[in-house]
């Protein structure tokens, strides 16, 4: 956890109450500080004093400023703007905090991440079976679909497999997808194989989004994109591109692992 407050008589109360819960905290008092750390790592939760007084030189000026810059690029963490008068006591203004925190799917989402990010990892072990015993190779997207469902298990209680038809255009013809139950986030695997350019990706990716957030009862969708090959020219832009799509209903994240 990230707080970013610059009230040195309050900053140590609320670390200590915010520690009581099992976070780690750290403590940026400077707004440019705070922009270091958060490119550095990314937080489960970073909490901004609205009317941060030391402000930075970057393209946030007060402490709703830079959260507003942070929500935009971190989708993943929640982001808690506060001002001293939201609480009498520093029992209540921790009490909110977590509040807010616990009812975002934004925890969630970076839980997911953690166990895509082994991926690669957990495939190219299984192929590595003993004594020649038959493995499981990503060949294509079914492969990847059925070893992101095992990892999903791993970390979540109820995890859905769902399959409705899409529209022409869309990812594929069939929307394959795991919906976390009790979370509210559904996450949709998509293998990068043959010869594919970036455009037409994006333009897959935007038809599911405006498809998902019509009928799919979620509040974050995430994106995992496999692509072994390294066939995507720019992932990152691909990402930014579609995490743009992210609104208050919607919370949009892309995972791209080559």
């Amino acid at each position: 956890m990230l707080l970013v407050y610059d009230h040195y008589v309050f900053v140590k109360a609320y670390a200590e109450a915010l520690g009581e819960q099992g976070f780690d905290v750290i403590v940026a008092e400077d707004l440019d500080d705070a922009r270091a750390a958060v490119e550095r790592t990314i937080f489960d939760l970073v909490i901004v004093d609205l009317m941060h007084g030391r402000v930075g030189t970057g393209v946030y000026k007060t402490g709703y400023g830079f959260a507003s810059w942070l929500t935009a690029i971190s989708p993943v963490s929640v982001v808690v703007v506060f001002s001293d008068g939201n609480a009498k006591t520093v029992k209540e203004w921790c009490e909110a905090i977590l509040s807010i925190w616990r009812g975002s799917s934004r925890p969630a989402c970076r839980r997911v991440l953690l166990l895509l990010h082994k991926f690669r990892d957990v495939a190219e072990q299984l192929e590595k079976r003993h004594a020649g015993r038959d493995s499981l190779q990503i060949r294509d997207e079914y492969d990847a679909q059925d070893l992101t469902h095992a990892l999903l298990r791993i970390e979540f209680d109820e995890v859905v497999r769902l399959q409705e038809s899409m529209p022409s255009g869309a990812a594929d013809g069939a929307r394959v997808s795991f919906l976390l139950k009790h979370e509210r986030v559904i996450v949709k695997v998509k293998m990068i194989v043959g010869s594919v350019v970036d455009r037409e990706v994006s333009e897959q990716l935007l038809l599911d989004i405006c498809w998902y957030r019509e009928h799919g009862d979620c509040d974050a969708l995430i994106f995992f994109i496999y692509d072994p090959e390294r066939r995507l020219a720019s992932p990152e832009q691909l990402q930014r591109d579609a995490e743009k799509q992210s609104n208050r209903a919607l919370i949009v994240v892309v995972y791209v692992q080559q």
